[in-house]
């Protein structure tokens, strides 16, 4: 698993810098922009986290199966809301952020693999500890 850790998102110059990161993920490493173009071909969208980690995660939420975690999907999770779009209008109104969109980060690679794991499994203990009280 790889990707970023995002903090401050309301920033734009943080949103713009994320991106440029992501980017770089995503297009600077052969095997990364391999896997996710398998990942996107191959795996039906779900909005579960079983999709991208099915011995984790389950979208079954009748079961305990396997003490895995209950990550519904979107279908799941939210009810179906009527949709209006927008009224249009001009986002763009000054070019103050252009230069930060020159440059580009050469970033490594990183694996959150186990980074993210030890997250859900503090996260996972932390909701049954609630459970108990």
């Amino acid at each position: 698993m790889t990707g970023l850790t995002v903090e401050r998102f309301a920033d734009p110059k943080q949103r713009i810098e994320t991106g440029k990161l992501l980017y770089g993920l995503l297009f600077q490493h052969p095997v990364v922009f391999r896997g996710v173009g398998h990942f996107t071909k191959e795996i039906p969208h779900t909005g579960s986290r079983e999709d991208y980690w099915a011995s984790i995660y389950t979208s079954d939420g009748s079961t305990s199966i396997d003490d895995k975690i209950y990550s519904p999907t979107l279908h799941d999770a939210w009810k179906d809301q009527l949709f209006f779009p927008p009224h249009s209008f001009d986002w763009f109104t000054n070019e103050s952020f252009m230069e930060d969109l020159r440059s580009l980060p050469i970033i490594k690679k990183e694996d959150l693999t186990n980074e993210v794991l030890e997250n859900v499994k503090q996260l996972k203990t932390l909701n049954e500890m609630k459970a108990i009280f």
